[in-house]
């Protein structure tokens, strides 16, 4: 038979204390607009973004672009939402551009490897082509919902 003296009572006690406080503080809590939960995670919010939305999207202009019409930016239309910025990329070897047909935007002459960027924030259908090799050789639409 083992004997604890006062000492070892105190450090047994302690450590009982110690876990309670942490089971305590484990199963309950605090979400950030000061609800209070108890044992279970509270359920994933927004944090304001609409999900499956798209804030950015990316057009590729291939090699071999010129002369592909409306296939020459690849999908067309492409379909972005309302505060969507556009980004094209220029991956062809020769210089081309992505002007608006309604002179909204013009990224003036990307050479291989530049990238040109337009943020869309009215609803609505955007064609644009590239003016160096025309409309009828190099063309696209933007359109936003």
């Amino acid at each position: 038979m083992r004997i604890m003296t006062s000492s070892s009572r105190l450090s047994a006690i302690a450590v009982i204390a110690v876990l309670s406080a942490l089971s305590a503080a484990c199963s309950n809590s605090t979400t950030s607009t000061g609800q209070q939960t108890s044992g279970t995670n509270p359920a994933p919010t927004s944090t304001g973004s609409t999900a499956g939305t798209p804030t950015t999207a990316s057009v590729s202009i291939p090699v071999g672009a010129m002369g592909k019409g409306a296939a020459a930016y690849g999908t067309n239309p492409l379909v972005v939402a309302v505060g969507t910025a556009v980004t094209w990329t220029n991956n062809d070897t020769m210089p081309h551009t992505v002007t608006s047909d309604t002179q909204l935007f013009d990224s003036g002459t990307m050479n291989a490897g530049a990238t040109f960027s337009h943020t869309f924030t009215t609803a609505g259908d955007f064609p644009y082509h590239c003016t160096i090799h025309g409309a009828a050789s190099m063309s696209g639409m933007v359109r936003v919902q």
